[in-house]
């Protein structure tokens, strides 16, 4: 804590030095610029122009652009164009001097007119964030890794963490930053957080979550928003949030696309998606089915996969009566049922019996997941909209025996959304823009387990109020604050509690760093301990846990040469403060021990543009997640791991374009230092098991060869490690046991996908 209160005074003192230095500018400058697509090509008729005042330009025939004698300060620019993604870039103008850029946009299905009431909730959420941690990936990085599963490729994103051995060949993440909640909240749109309560059936296959359910087709990019986002986010957000970017529908004929893939392991992936509309109406609806037949897939738990059957479809329609007025619905349904046996047993104690008729257990999961939100957005002026809306989430884990003939598991849960938010936007200057977010959110949140003769039932209301802003001055400094008022209810217990966050981040001229420092706090319902902890009526219930964050970030651009920079690097030094976190083995006890987690971390990541030959990127993060204090009368557990997560992660990316029709991919990932820990609460005795490392290289080449037809070749998992097989270490009671677990899941293997476009 020492180090980190040192390193906020340097920032503190960079900051307030750079204040008093920075001379105004009178001269004036000039900016030009080249606009290409990702492969190199010039892309004429984009707008260019100067975030908040009246000059800009559009790109010629070779997409080249000049904007002249402009004053020399800080800029934004905001450069769109029909059939791009919007693309916003800082720039300094020095006077007397002329900034030359080079900028390449990615495509997009937003081919709508610009919608004015959308501007004013992205500025907000822009401006805010500066002050935080934010990790994006784009739609082609997502579908070059895993086609079938969204967020198996946020393995490449510092900070995320994914439990090797966890059951889910194609899961998704475990935690964020080492958080100690059961599940991370996903976010589709604009719609407020998802927050389930981590109880699904946890048997092989996707599970149909949100990163399987929601088509890789249909994504535009997947954002990771991290610290303790209880502000904006509500509960369970003490490690960070995943944002689903979709695509829409456009003006003009309609537009689609079919994704045919197969490989060796017997999986057979099909995706289509069309979009269109007229002006007013829009359209976009996006399908998957996923067909595997296996015949020799074991997890480290013994048991034999034998078919997964996932389909999911995805709807968006929007009504755009002006452009200040639009009105949007969502609706998004998976389904995965999986088919496996595993070696028959008498009890969990008792080694196989032969005498049985049948040699194993033969089960069938089904897992759904829905989505359905409906949102109306209106922009009275150009400096104030607002927004109303309703979202339900439905998740259903249901496991059936087929050899008994019975329901082992049965648990669906709800949650009812009703939000209204508005947003305000004034410059309250030249140089001075003042944003803010004003809303309130009720949560009604059920869920069940129908199974053993057991009838459990609970019902969590979550009523808050909340009240965000930001405010940037010449577009170096901006400062953001924010408070969330929140009333939360449950069956046991009625929480009132007040939860903010505050944030600075400075740009210095000249270098061009950026510097910033955050702190926020949140809570954490915990919803599935009451399905996993045996007296939970007797214990009075499970007190909502704490969380705080701590986060200080620089960001540099560079260049090896040249006046553009097209390097970014970026480190982030961060502490996580958990209370009230609920001690999962305390199953059998009368009374709900918690404990005190503290996580301490370090992010780094680097990118860069190559230009017309593609980009490389690199990242690396430390965890170190303890127990700090505990309520045990014994003081178990203190000074162990809180979480099983690696302790060490690094990832790297290659993407390169040899030809304007070929481009290659490479990722790989590798984490290590996963630990995980059991205790027992009557001896005091802690097991820990430390997991070995774990790599994954991921290999993918495009091959564009005419508009309507480009193939894709991909190896999945090249040094053919197995996610749910790995050795591990186990120190105990006992002594020292060290087992090697071996899965025979796929490994390595080769798809191949045909994309047609029409």
């Amino acid at each position: 804590m020492e180090q980190l209160n040192r390193f906020l005074s340097l920032l503190a003192a960079l900051l307030l030095i750079t204040l008093i230095s920075s001379p105004a500018q009178e001269s004036t400058g000039t900016i030009r610029g080249h606009i290409m697509d990702k492969v190199g090509k010039p892309i004429p008729d984009i707008h260019i122009v100067l975030k908040g005042t009246n000059f800009g330009a559009i790109t010629d025939s070779d997409g080249h652009f000049t904007i002249q004698n402009i004053e020399a300060r800080n800029y934004t620019l905001i450069i769109s164009g029909l059939g791009f993604n919007q693309h916003e870039k800082k720039v300094e103008v020095k006077p007397e001097t002329t900034v030359k850029m080079e900028i390449h946009l990615s495509e997009s299905l937003y081919d709508l007119e610009q919608i004015e009431v959308m501007g004013q909730l992205n500025s907000f959420h822009n401006n805010y964030e500066k002050t935080r941690a934010v990790d994006q990936l784009d739609d082609e990085t997502v579908r070059n890794f895993n086609s079938t599963n969204a967020y198996d490729a946020l393995r490449v994103v510092p900070g995320i963490s994914f439990i090797h051995g966890a059951g889910n060949r194609n899961g998704k993440p475990s935690r964020i930053r080492g958080a100690s909640t059961w599940a991370i909240p996903d976010v589709i749109e604009d719609f407020p957080s998802i927050r389930e309560a981590g109880i699904g059936a946890e048997d092989g296959g996707l599970t149909a979550d949100f990163g399987s359910s929601i088509p890789s087709i249909a994504l535009q990019s997947i954002e990771v928003k991290k610290g303790s986002l209880g502000v904006l986010y509500s509960g369970d957000a003490d490690g960070g949030v995943i944002v689903n970017k979709l695509k829409q529908g456009h003006a003009g004929k309609p537009k689609g696309s079919l994704w045919l893939e197969s490989n060796p392991i017997a999986e057979q992936l099909v995706m289509g998606d069309v979009s269109g509309g007229n002006g007013t109406f829009d359209y976009y609806v996006a399908g998957k089915l996923l067909n595997g037949k296996y015949t020799e897939f074991v997890d480290q738990f013994g048991r034999t996969l034998q078919n997964d059957r996932f389909y999911s479809g995805l709807t968006k329609l929007g009504f755009t009566p002006s452009k200040n007025m639009r009105m949007e619905f969502i609706g998004l349904r998976g389904q995965d049922r999986i088919n496996y046996s595993m070696p028959k047993k008498d009890d969990a104690n008792t080694e196989i019996d032969e005498s049985h008729s049948l040699a194993s257990d033969f089960f069938e999961t089904t897992n759904n997941t829905d989505f359905y939100g409906l949102n109306f957005k209106h922009g009275l002026n150009e400096n104030i909209t607002y927004e109303v809306g309703y979202s339900l989430f439905l998740n259903k884990a249901y496991r059936y025996s087929i050899t008994e003939s019975q329901a082992h598991r049965d648990r669906p849960e709800s949650s009812h959304t009703a939000f209204g938010n508005i947003y305000l936007n004034y410059a309250l200057s030249t140089k001075i823009d003042y944003s803010s977010k004003i809303g309130f959110e009720r949560i009604n949140h059920q869920q069940k387990e129908n199974a053993f003769n057991s009838n459990m039932e609970q019902s969590f209301l979550d009523r808050s109020l909340f009240y965000a802003h930001s405010l940037t001055i010449a577009d170096r400094l901006t400062l953001s604050a924010g408070v969330r008022l929140l009333n939360a209810e449950d069956d046991f217990q009625s929480h009132t509690g007040a939860y903010y966050d505050g944030g600075v981040a400075y740009q210095i001229p000249t270098v061009e760093t950026m510097i910033r420092a955050s702190y926020s706090t949140g809570y954490s319902r915990n919803k599935g301990f009451a399905f996993f902890f045996g007296p939970i009526k007797s214990a009075g219930g499970v007190e909502l846990s704490q969380n705080q964050t701590y986060e200080v970030g620089l960001e540099q651009p560079f260049s090896f040469g040249g006046s553009e920079k097209k390097g970014h690097a970026e480190v982030t030094l961060f502490r996580n403060l958990n209370s009230n976190v609920p001690i999962f083995s305390g199953w059998g006890a009368e009374t709900v021990y918690y404990e005190e987690h503290r996580t301490d971390g370090i992010e780094m990541s680097v990118d860069y543009n190559l230009g017309q030959w593609g980009t490389l990127f690199s990242n690396f993060t430390f965890l170190d997640p303890v127990i700090t204090a505990t309520t045990h009368p014994k003081g178990i557990g203190v000074e162990s791991t809180s979480v099983p997560v690696p302790q060490y992660a690094a990832a790297m990316g290659l993407d390169v374009h040899p030809t304007k029709k070929l481009s290659i991919s490479a990722i790989t990932s590798y984490n290590d230092g996963q630990r995980s820990r059991q205790i027992n609460l009557q001896t005091g005795e802690i097991t820990t098991t430390t997991s070995s490392s774990y790599t994954r290289i991921n290999l993918s080449g495009n091959y564009q060869w005419s508009k309507l037809l480009t193939t894709l070749v991909r190896v999945e998992n090249l040094l053919n490690q197995k996610d749910l097989g790995f050795n591990s270490e186990t120190r105990g009671p006992n002594g020292v046991e060290v087992t090697t677990t071996v899965a025979k899941d796929p490994g390595r293997f080769v798809s191949i996908a045909a994309i047609l476009n029409f």
